[in-house]
């Protein structure tokens, strides 16, 4: 089983669907009073890409009428700007041509993080980290560059957690505003 654990009273196998990091491993019996809640199931429970949503936002898009790295710098002044730091780069074109030998456009993806932001998140759900940092790709298509920033919304979307709304709101806010400042430049529109 792909994502099971071993009850260490009975050496009986669950599966993760029915643990819960935060309460505990369930009653010998298997059953736990959260358990036919859709929302806590759907908190629990892996997606297969078969479950996916094709009608799902889960970013925003900017078009700008500029060149890849004239973009990457734009784009990493206006987080600054928002008080995200760059903790992570990945160069997607490079990684992809080195271990496959494939060729495509300019691609980055630039993991931003708001370090106020994601103490919050955290002191309210240590496994939030999976989902950090927020992902901002830069990216060439048609010749221009493209900026897609992730939905800070989806942590409370994939997570069924509430309580991080405020966080997500705050966050989504910074990144709307860091890709607004974008296309402030007479040389850039917004798509």
């Amino acid at each position: 089983m792909a994502h099971a654990w071993v009850h260490a009273r009975t050496d009986r196998r669950r599966s993760w669907d029915d643990h819960d990091p935060r309460r505990g491993p369930p009653d010998p019996g298997g059953r736990r009073a959260d358990r036919d809640d859709p929302a806590q199931t759907r908190r629990r429970r892996w997606l297969t890409p078969k479950e996916g949503n094709p009608d799902m936002e889960y970013g925003k898009p900017i078009r700008l009428h500029t060149g890849f790295a004239e973009a990457v710098e734009r784009v990493r002044a206006a987080l600054a700007d928002q008080g995200f730091g760059v903790l992570t780069e990945i160069d997607v074109r490079t990684t992809l041509r080195d271990k496959l030998g494939t060729q495509m456009e300019d691609y980055l993806i630039l993991g931003a993080c708001n370090p106020p932001l994601a103490h919050r998140a955290l002191d309210i759900d240590r496994s939030i980290g999976t989902l950090l940092p927020c992902n901002v790709v830069v990216r060439t298509d048609a010749g221009e560059a493209l900026v897609e920033a992730a939905d800070p919304h989806m942590l409370v979307e994939l997570t069924g957690r509430g309580e991080l709304q405020a966080v997500a709101d705050e966050a989504a806010g910074k990144l709307a505003a860091a890709l607004e400042s974008l296309t402030e430049s007479p040389t850039s529109t917004k798509k």
